[in-house]
Protein backbone atom coordinates (compact mmCIF):
# COMPACT_ATOMS: atom_id res chain seq x y z
CA UNK A 1 0.00 0.00 0.00
CA UNK A 2 2.70 2.47 1.11
CA UNK A 3 4.28 1.83 -2.56
CA UNK A 4 1.44 2.69 -3.82
CA UNK A 5 0.74 5.67 -2.15
CA UNK A 6 4.87 6.92 -3.34
CA UNK A 7 3.95 5.64 -6.93
CA UNK A 8 6.50 2.51 -6.71
CA UNK A 9 3.53 0.74 -7.08
CA UNK A 10 0.12 0.26 -9.58
CA UNK A 11 -1.24 -1.14 -7.11
CA UNK A 12 -2.10 -1.08 -3.40
CA UNK A 13 -2.53 -5.24 -3.60
CA UNK A 14 0.05 -7.53 -3.58
CA UNK A 15 1.39 -8.16 -6.97
CA UNK A 16 2.14 -12.09 -6.22
CA UNK A 17 -1.65 -12.56 -4.32
CA UNK A 18 -3.64 -9.57 -6.28
CA UNK A 19 -6.86 -9.21 -4.00
CA UNK A 20 -4.56 -8.71 -0.73
CA UNK A 21 -3.27 -5.09 0.50
CA UNK A 22 0.09 -5.46 0.24
CA UNK A 23 1.46 -4.43 4.00
CA UNK A 24 4.35 -5.65 5.81
CA UNK A 25 2.59 -7.79 7.41
CA UNK A 26 1.32 -9.77 4.40
CA UNK A 27 4.88 -8.90 2.73
CA UNK A 28 6.86 -10.98 6.27
CA UNK A 29 4.39 -13.27 7.49
CA UNK A 30 1.43 -14.17 4.79
CA UNK A 31 1.98 -13.79 1.53
CA UNK A 32 2.26 -17.54 -0.18
CA UNK A 33 4.56 -16.34 -2.66
CA UNK A 34 7.32 -15.71 -0.34
CA UNK A 35 6.68 -19.39 1.54
CA UNK A 36 10.12 -20.65 1.02
CA UNK A 37 11.98 -17.43 2.12
CA UNK A 38 10.02 -17.26 5.14
CA UNK A 39 10.92 -21.22 6.17
CA UNK A 40 14.79 -19.63 5.50
CA UNK A 41 14.18 -17.01 7.99
CA UNK A 42 12.46 -19.26 10.25
CA UNK A 43 14.96 -21.28 10.70
CA UNK A 44 17.18 -18.48 10.90
CA UNK A 45 15.35 -16.43 14.19
CA UNK A 46 13.16 -19.20 15.30
CA UNK A 47 10.09 -18.39 17.09
CA UNK A 48 10.55 -14.72 16.56
CA UNK A 49 9.75 -14.81 12.57
CA UNK A 50 6.14 -15.57 13.83
CA UNK A 51 5.86 -11.77 15.20
CA UNK A 52 5.98 -8.83 13.09
CA UNK A 53 7.05 -6.58 16.36
CA UNK A 54 9.56 -8.89 17.16
CA UNK A 55 11.14 -9.11 13.45
CA UNK A 56 11.30 -5.34 13.69
CA UNK A 57 12.65 -4.60 16.66
CA UNK A 58 15.20 -7.17 18.04
CA UNK A 59 18.94 -6.77 16.98
CA UNK A 60 18.86 -10.21 16.86
CA UNK A 61 16.70 -10.66 13.76
CA UNK A 62 17.91 -7.55 11.74
CA UNK A 63 20.19 -9.50 9.39
CA UNK A 64 18.15 -12.30 8.30
CA UNK A 65 15.11 -10.06 8.28
CA UNK A 66 17.18 -7.95 5.67
CA UNK A 67 18.44 -10.92 3.71
CA UNK A 68 14.70 -12.15 3.96
CA UNK A 69 13.80 -8.85 1.96
CA UNK A 70 16.53 -9.26 -0.51
CA UNK A 71 15.41 -13.08 -1.10
CA UNK A 72 12.11 -11.93 -1.97
CA UNK A 73 12.88 -9.50 -4.50
CA UNK A 74 10.25 -7.15 -3.65
CA UNK A 75 11.80 -4.03 -3.24
CA UNK A 76 14.22 -4.73 -6.44
CA UNK A 77 11.70 -3.98 -8.43
CA UNK A 78 10.64 -0.96 -7.07
CA UNK A 79 13.96 0.66 -6.27
CA UNK A 80 16.70 -1.44 -7.85
CA UNK A 81 19.70 -3.12 -5.76
CA UNK A 82 19.69 -1.88 -2.68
Amino acid sequence: THLHRIQKADSPNCPNCRTTRETVYHHLLECPAFSDQRARLARGVGPAARSLNNLLTSPATMKPLFRHVHDTGRFTAAYGDL
